[in-house]
């Protein structure tokens, strides 16, 4: 079963709150079984579609993933035509992990904290894109997570995968996200072998250390 906790999310009168005041209520309040109070100053004169919405995608709950390399290219006559990312950490503590996120014109910041294996905890809010641009050029830690994320159902499940660019480039990630450790998935022919337990093909670990600084030792 996937657990999820309460967010509630107070807005000031005229709807919305600034990236600065959201980032400082998910560090003060991101700790599990906390209510989530999240209230924000003025909007600091911006225009209302650089603002974050209250409520605009927003995630909260227990991740639980699985990562496998790719066996081939067959996966792509069956996904979509992509998302571009870029991403960066503000902190890549895995106990206390921090992640601005531009994906096509859409920006998110999340807080993720690691518990036990698979179990990883999640917080995720919209920002203002130009908020997030200045944060992953002014901010966070080098060199940036730069990839294409396509689409692909397969027997009923979602699958995401991560096609890296830049330092990391090369390097290809299926994911899955499940809602239980054990819960059973039919695998696609074009699967390769699992890497879940690989922390060197978490996005926080090619910070530290990109895949093309090893791929040739592998």
């Amino acid at each position: 079963m996937q657990v999820r906790y309460q967010a509630a999310l107070r807005p000031e009168p005229d709807g919305i709150i600034s990236a600065s005041r959201l980032l400082f209520h998910v560090f003060l309040r991101s700790t599990p079984n906390f209510v989530i109070w999240l209230m924000g100053g003025g909007s600091g004169g911006r225009a209302p579609d650089e603002v974050a919405r209250v409520g605009e995608r927003t995630a909260v709950g227990v991740e639980i993933e699985r990562k496998f390399l790719l066996a081939d290219d067959s996966w792509r006559t069956q996904a979509d035509a992509g998302h571009i990312i870029r991403q960066g950490y503000l902190c890549s503590d895995p106990m206390r992990l921090v992640r601005v996120r531009v994906m096509d014109e859409q920006a998110f910041i999340t807080v993720k904290r690691s518990v036990d294996g698979l179990f990883r905890n999640e917080w995720e809010y919209a920002i203002p894109l130009a908020d997030a641009r200045e944060m992953l050029d002014n901010l966070c830690e080098r060199p940036l997570i730069e990839k294409v994320r396509y689409h692909v159902v397969h027997a009923g499940m979602l699958w995401e995968i991560d096609e890296f660019d830049g330092e990391n480039a090369g390097l290809r990630v299926a994911e899955i996200e499940l809602a239980s450790v054990d819960q059973v998935f039919d695998p696609p022919a074009w699967l390769g072998r699992e890497v879940t337990a690989d922390k060197r093909y978490y996005n926080a670990s090619l910070v530290q250390y990109p895949y093309q600084a090893w791929r040739s030792v592998e």
